[in-house]
């Protein structure tokens, strides 16, 4: 018993968090407790005393958890922080919000949720978890910058626009995202700004670049050119792909692709190197050639094509370009018409002039013509004797047409030639400039062989070179070819005179007379004369006027009897010939169509007792064709149906048929 009454006095915290103490000890299931607040429990055990499970009548089985929400602040979803100041029970707690409203009643669920409202803020006024935007700046949609000039909550704000407008009763969400609308600027400017190009840079395909200085909406914007030309009323599309053209720059500067070429480096057609110095614009560019000779006011497009021509090499002659040309492919850095400082005329104090330099050998080369050096000058003598005593220089070669007069010194080296530039020569002195031009480049230690002609450009040989010489050239897929060189035709060799052909209306034409290439006279079989040009007589598309419009004549260039392989693959001779719109042919198994001329000698003829996937069958047929296998055998087609059905041989003699045509054509038909 001594045991049992130690209890009595004893105090424990029970599970509902609340001190219980024991007083009275009637027996081990009898005792009485007090909890703190007074309440008195009698007639528990002894065991749920000294395990803390008794409870507390004035509280509910889960106020064991009220102190830890007591004190408790959580934020609500108007955004405003809420402090439980009581707590009764688990749905029965009081809160205060921040500002010092008070909420009473509430559940704990709803509290710890955040669902409590505070009554003196309407439904719509619920908050934001961001703070208050007063005195905030930001750009709205349409392109004017609004302040926030009154927040009474994250969905009651005023805004005023830079223009003064105020537009009271926004949300935040809307400021923050730009969405507040001016109602002075109109319906629809919401959308315009969204699109808009204010202020972006973009180049334009005449190669300027343009600035967009006003943009009212997508059809109607003002840009400004970097020359200060400024272009209104233009649509945005036409800006940002660049079409919109600089008015100042003429109609045909909008051309795409003529972008600046500042800088670039390329070869003339004069063979020397020039450089984009200054870009205006597609049609005033600035060129420097590699001997400081600057060309102003030029094309970019001269520039490309290398149309821009050195005016110190205009008076250089035929015969002294082909060998530069020559020179300059075994030595690229040679320089034609170098003019030294220390090569100065003693009566004009400026430069003189050395046909061809080479910087890398110190080597200058002369071509010295008939008509300029037959007779000796003091200005002639004063370039040789300075040469002559020149340290700058360790050869001067120098190439002497037929009646030149030479310069002698130890730094001379001087190359008679038998033939000179004027009449009937001039085929034999080019061919002799081919060997001249080869023992030079072995003098200099170059090795290589270099051809005088294919060493030329070949838009430099048809202007220059075809008006002496004539030869035959080779289409390739490349490049083209000079194959044959002979001598220069007689005028009348080279023209048209008396020269046949079969114009396109069928009858036979023949040129009678040849005053030059835009007058020609033809006259037709029938004795008709017709007026025409070379281009169109080689075309043959000279009509006969006696014929009328589209006739033509069926009695001449009859093709009876021709024979020709349509493209069906059967062959088709012609039987009957009424004019070139009306023959008749037969193939080869009798059948008879009537065609045209033209379609009878393309084969385009088709035969109609073969069906219409007969062409077709010819075309893809692989019968014949022998591939390697994947297995590494070879296999023939030895017959093909169709593009499912073909038989093939391998090797070995073993036979697969009905197989396809793609599974033969990537190997991968196997042996059975």
């Amino acid at each position: 018993m001594q045991k049992n009454e130690s209890i009595i006095g004893l105090s424990l915290k029970m599970n509902n968090g609340q001190m219980a103490k024991c007083i009275a000890y009637r027996g081990y299931g009898d005792l009485d407790i007090q909890f703190e607040d007074g309440t008195i429990v009698s007639h528990k055990t002894k065991y749920n005393f000294l395990h803390g499970i008794i409870a507390n009548p004035n509280t509910d089985k889960y106020s064991s958890r009220k102190k830890s929400i007591l004190g408790m602040a959580n934020t609500m979803s108007n955004g405003q922080i809420a402090k439980c100041i009581a707590y009764r029970r688990s749905d029965d707690l009081d809160v205060q919000f921040e500002d010092g409203t008070i909420v009473k009643h509430q559940t704990k669920h709803y509290f710890m949720k955040g669902f409590i409202a505070n009554p003196n803020y309407r439904w719509y006024q619920k908050l934001s978890n961001e703070k208050s935007c007063l005195g905030q700046k930001k750009i709205m949609n349409c392109g004017m910058e609004a302040v926030c000039i009154e927040y009474r909550g994250s969905m009651d704000i005023d805004v005023q626009f830079e223009d003064g407008t105020i537009v009271k009763h926004q949300t935040k969400s809307n400021f923050d995202s730009g969405k507040v609308v001016n109602p002075t600027l109109g319906k629809c400017y919401t959308t315009k700004i969204k699109s808009s190009v204010q202020g972006i840079t973009t180049e334009m395909k005449c190669g300027m670049n343009a600035t967009c200085l006003v943009y009212r909406n997508s059809r109607d914007i003002d840009i400004q050119f970097e020359d200060g030309t400024i272009v209104e009323h233009i649509s945005k599309n036409s800006f940002i792909s660049g079409e919109t053209p600089n008015p100042k720059l003429g109609r045909y500067y909008s051309v795409k692709g003529n972008l600046s070429c500042l800088g670039e480096t390329r070869t003339m057609n004069c063979g020397m190197n020039a450089t984009c110095i200054s870009y205006n614009n597609v049609s005033d560019i600035d060129v420097q050639f590699e001997d400081g000779t600057i060309i102003t006011h030029r094309s970019k497009s001269d520039f490309v094509k290398g149309t821009i021509s050195n005016p110190n090499l205009s008076t250089r002659s035929l015969p002294e370009a082909m060998v530069f040309y020559s020179i300059k492919k075994a030595f690229p850095d040679a320089i034609s018409g170098f003019r030294p400082s220390w090569l100065i005329n003693a009566n004009t104090n400026k430069p003189m002039e050395i046909d061809i330099w080479i910087p890398s050998r110190r080597v200058g080369i002369e071509y010295d013509g008939v008509k300029w050096h037959s007779l000796e000058t003091d200005r002639a003598l004063e370039k040789a004797n300075m040469i002559a005593d020149s340290t700058q220089i360790d050869k001067l070669i120098t190439i002497l047409e037929k009646g030149s007069i030479p310069h002698h010194s130890k730094k001379h080296l001087n190359i008679q030639l038998e033939n000179n530039s004027f009449g009937e020569t001039y085929y034999d002195l080019i061919v002799e400039l081919q060997i001249v031009v080869s023992n030079i480049l072995k003098t200099l230690g170059y090795k290589g062989k270099v051809d005088i002609l294919e060493s030329c450009d070949f838009d430099f040989l048809r202007s220059k070179v075809r008006r002496f010489i004539y030869f035959e050239l080779l289409e390739d897929e490349s490049k083209t070819k000079i194959t044959k060189l002979s001598r220069p035709l007689k005028f009348s060799e080279r023209t048209m005179l008396g020269i046949s052909k079969i114009m396109n209306n069928g009858m036979m034409a023949t040129c009678i007379e040849d005053r030059g290439w835009n007058d020609i006279t033809v006259r037709f079989d029938d004795g008709t004369e017709v007026f025409a040009t070379r281009q169109r007589f080689k075309n043959k598309s000279i009509a006969n006027p006696s014929l009328g419009k589209n006739k033509t004549q069926s009695n001449n260039a009859k093709i009876v009897g021709k024979k020709v392989i349509m493209n069906c693959g059967m062959p088709a001779i012609c039987i009957v010939d009424n004019g070139s719109y009306d023959i008749k042919i037969q193939f080869d198994d009798g059948t008879i169509v009537k065609t045209t001329r033209q379609m009878f000698i393309n084969g385009h003829t088709s035969n109609p007792s073969l069906g219409k996937q007969y062409v077709q069958k010819i075309r893809t047929s692989m019968k014949g064709e022998t591939i390697i296998m994947r297995n590494g055998m070879k296999a023939t087609c030895i017959e093909d149906r169709g593009s499912a059905d073909i038989d093939i041989r391998f090797e070995d003699g073993k036979i697969v048929e009905h197989v396809q045509r793609s599974h033969f054509r990537r190997g991968n038909v196997k042996k059975k």
